[in-house]
């Protein structure tokens, strides 16, 4: 499992990219709502690929281009 955290403006989110048999998918949970708002989301052949996904994903739920993210 991959994950990084970002907080911009009021919005607070973790993200997720979990390996799996398929290969890897991106999951967002929102650290305000303590929910789950992006899960089950399509799987990326590569980590490369997921990680682009990701980024992408949390800057729609932004509303803009959100800060690159750092991974651990």
């Amino acid at each position: 499992m991959v994950r990084s955290e970002i907080s911009a403006t009021q919005k607070h989110f973790r993200v997720f990219i979990l390996g799996t048999p398929e290969g890897w998918q991106v999951s967002i949970y929102d650290l305000q709502k303590h929910e789950w708002v992006e899960k089950d989301g399509r799987i990326e052949d590569m980590l490369r690929t997921a990680k682009a996904t990701a980024q992408e994903k949390t800057s729609i739920m932004l509303g803009k281009i959100a800060p690159e993210l750092k991974w651990h």
